[in-house]
């Protein structure tokens, strides 16, 4: 009889923990090529002059909902300048720099620049083994596996990049991967699910199995988002559209307006049965909440 596996994303595939509701959550993404040794917190801890990390810094605590990634490729797209995108409200904005403090003048406004706005989709996969061996492994074996596929089978007319990333939250999801600008985060993908998954991508579809959630929700948001796609039988990224919540109720609307209508998604809140590995490096137990469909209802609008 085989050992039960001792890491935290082979545990969460055994016991088929549920993704949904799980996303990092972040309105805002700022991803900064980084082609030197990662650390296992590189954003904070890495050999950019002081002022860039500074301006980094700052960067999150003026723009609520905010997260910085690095982001690498084995050879740069660009050779001699640093890619930085901005992945904000639905949209992303590239700059190519020759050097990093050619950065500091910058503020999200100059960031978000339309003349820098690109029609380009963006897929990070979090590879940083430094922060954790599950990431390092099949974070990694997904990139490569996902560069293949995109430099095999290019979309005809959809410009793609896909990044290596540095931590994006999730360890027992590895591989944990991430489509901007749209924000739609996915764990656990499997190999053999890879070209399906790049196809729904492709396609402007969710990828249900796998889907933790949109990283501008929050939690319960995110696992109401989940249940509705899930008992709809939609697929479209913009089959439905998010309105508001009652937290106090465990509420949450949303529209579908291809057909004028207004659902209610109840999700319930609970503890956990057991607490769970979250990490392995070193290894983490904690208690993950569980979210569950209570009811949905519908009205349709005149």
């Amino acid at each position: 009889m085989n050992a039960p596996p001792s890491h935290c994303a082979p545990l969460s595939l055994l016991h088929d923990a549920p993704l949904y509701g799980t996303a990092t959550a972040a309105a805002t993404w700022f991803l900064l090529e980084y082609n030197a040794p990662w650390t296992a917190k590189a954003t904070d801890d890495n050999q950019l002059p002081p002022p860039v990390n500074h301006w980094l810094q700052s960067l999150v605590a003026q723009n609520s909902h905010s997260r910085v990634q690095f982001i690498r490729q084995p050879i740069s797209p660009t050779p001699g300048q640093i890619t930085f995108y901005t992945a904000t409200a639905g949209n992303l904005y590239r700059h190519q720099v020759t050097d990093y403090a050619d950065l500091l003048q910058m503020d999200l406004a100059a960031l978000c620049d339309l003349a820098c706005r690109v029609d380009e989709q963006v897929y990070l996969v979090c590879t940083n083994g430094k922060r954790d061996y599950c990431c390092g492994k099949w974070g990694a074996a997904a990139y490569r596996l996902l560069d293949s596929y995109l430099k095999q089978e290019p979309h005809s007319t959809l410009c793609e990049q896909v990044w290596m990333s540095t931590h994006l939250g999730g360890h027992r999801f590895a591989p944990t991967l991430l489509v901007l600008p749209v924000g739609m985060m996915y764990g656990l993908v499997q190999p053999n699910e890879i070209p399906a998954w790049l196809q729904a991508q492709r396609g402007q579809e969710l990828y249900l199995s796998r889907y933790r959630g949109r990283s501008q929700y929050p939690p319960t948001v995110q696992a109401a988002e989940y249940f509705l796609y899930q008992a709809a039988k939609e697929t479209h990224w913009q089959a439905f559209h998010y309105r508001e919540s009652d937290a106090a109720a465990g509420s949450h609307q949303f529209y579908h307006s291809a057909t004028g209508t207004f659902y209610t998604v109840n999700v319930a809140e609970h503890p956990p049965p057991q607490s769970t590995l979250v990490s392995c490096s070193p290894p983490k137990w904690a208690n993950e909440p569980v979210y569950q469909l209570s009811q949905i209802t519908h009205k349709v609008t005149g």
